[in-house]
């Protein structure tokens, strides 16, 4: 996911940079961390890109093979 596609999904759903902070429990100034993401001055972290999938997709993804024991 781009930052560019993180901002289109973030305002696809109707949530505001607060919203996403809140959502993601990022603390008081969580929502300067997301506008940098958006505008591509940080890098999106992994865990934010596929949180904003699984809320977009409304999809929880397949977890069989993260699952101990599972073969790779």
């Amino acid at each position: 996911m781009t930052p560019e596609d993180f901002k289109k999904e973030r305002q696809r759903l109707g949530l505001s940079l607060n919203s996403v902070a809140e959502l993601f429990r990022m603390g008081k100034h969580g929502n300067r961390n997301v506008h940098r993401w958006e505008r591509g001055d940080t890098p999106l972290p992994g865990w934010a890109a596929l949180i904003m999938e699984i809320i977009s997709s409304g999809k929880v993804p397949d977890l069989s093979a993260f699952k101990r024991g599972a073969k790779k």
